[in-house]
């Protein structure tokens, strides 16, 4: 998520996972107490947990684009400022943050050249 998202929204976003994370275990919690007394109850409890995460996370996986950082370190420049001209709005200036991602990725490589790792150029 600290890829994706602007400083301004990277606490508020952190802080919504944990909330929604409290939701799922209180929601968990109440279909077991509601389903304690019927046949296999624990195991459609169990299945509705599992389910319902994991439906939404693939369908927020097929809509989510590439991570820029990602993209930069690939050399795919054009697609990373693609995607953050998608994660930022139509209207927004990325070339600022691009060149972030830029000398973000330049110095890690320089950290990892002189730290004598394997490097391709």
């Amino acid at each position: 998520m600290s890829e994706v998202t602007t400083p301004a929204l990277r606490t508020t976003l952190s802080g919504g996972i944990s909330g929604a994370y409290n939701l799922g275990m209180l929601l968990a919690f109440a279909s077991g107490a509601l389903a304690r007394d019927a046949p296999s109850g624990w195991r459609w409890v169990a299945a509705g947990s599992a389910a319902m995460p994991l439906g939404g996370f693939a369908l927020l996986l097929l809509a989510a684009p590439e991570s820029p950082a990602w993209l930069v370190t690939r050399g795919r420049e054009r697609e990373a400022r693609r995607a953050l001209r998608r994660l930022r709005g139509p209207g927004a200036e990325v070339e600022e943050e691009m060149e972030i991602l830029r000398k973000s990725y330049a110095d890690a490589r320089k950290r990892e050249k002189a730290a004598g790792a394997d490097v391709k150029e």
